[in-house]
């Protein structure tokens, strides 16, 4: 394969991150030419996976669909690839930036958490769950507009993606909880005295408390993350755009408060507000 990605899948994929993914669209306008497709092919894949989690269908047809992914990343699908933008696109840029495919298959792996409703374990597991589904989001934009695989690119991504990955957490956490779903680490339940059985109980003010302790959590990993790319080229940081949302979204979760729990009232910065801190970064 050459690298270079269809203009049709790669308007296909634009298109998809504008209707389902309106923060990756603003960000990866600001992008350049040289990677930009690339990096919006690798969203697109990215609303691909969790429109299947988040979906709300039985769990073995989620994994099912994940398995196909896989297969196609294997090479085992390629008759059905060919008839998918998105898998045509993400194909293309795996084979011209020599992206890592089991990284790729770690991330589906870990999505099937997704599906089903097991409590999250602890703080670790939560943050190694958020390095394989959106920390490496964050190091393949990077590998692709040109940085080297350093151990500065990886802490930034590493704290980029557990940051970003909070707040999606936060963002979907009325979701989550109507379906049963635990998705907050076991030592921030215990800290405010619940159970896994308790936290998917009408919300309280424990609750208020565990939604605090993730707000905390991301500011950390957040401020972690922009030390970290204070040792990267400014042709580098760009890649990490979506970052300058995370405060936005944090100060809409505290506004919000149980309300998070209320899809109708799920964290929402203004797309003012979004715009100008995408182009500040």
């Amino acid at each position: 394969m050459s690298g270079q990605i269809r203009q049709e899948d790669a308007a296909h994929c634009l298109n998809l991150l504008k209707t389902e993914a309106p923060d990756f669209y603003l960000a990866d306008l600001l992008l350049p030419d040289m990677g930009r497709d690339a990096v919006i092919a690798l969203h697109a894949f990215h609303v691909e996976i969790t429109n299947i989690t988040l979906s709300g269908g039985e769990p073995m047809a989620g994994q099912l669909r994940l398995q196909w992914w896989v297969e196609v990343l294997q090479g085992q699908r390629r008759d059905e690839a060919v008839g998918h933008p998105v898998a045509r696109a993400l194909l293309q840029v795996i084979d011209g930036h020599q992206l890592p495919v089991a990284g790729f298959e770690a991330k589906l792996e870990a999505h099937i958490f997704d599906l089903y409703q097991d409590p999250m374990g602890s703080r670790t597991d939560f943050e190694a769950y958020l390095g394989e589904t959106r920390s490496c989001l964050f190091q393949w934009a990077g590998l692709i507009l040109g940085a080297a695989v350093t151990s500065e690119l990886a802490n930034a991504s590493g704290h980029s993606g557990v940051a970003t990955g909070i707040v999606g957490v936060l963002v979907n956490i009325g979701h989550s909880h109507n379906r049963g779903q635990v998705n907050v680490p076991g030592e921030l339940l215990a800290a405010t005295g619940m159970t896994p059985e308790q936290f998917l109980a009408t919300p309280t003010s424990k609750h208020q408390d565990v939604i605090k302790g993730l707000i905390d959590l991301a500011r950390e990993h957040e401020m972690k993350a922009r030390n970290a790319l204070r040792k990267l080229a400014p042709e580098q940081r760009i890649a990490f755009k979506p970052l300058a949302l995370v405060p936005l979204y944090l100060k809409s979760a505290e506004r919000a408060g149980l309300n998070v729990f209320q899809q109708r009232s799920r964290p929402s910065p203004s797309q003012l507000s979004k715009q100008w801190a995408l182009w500040r970064f």
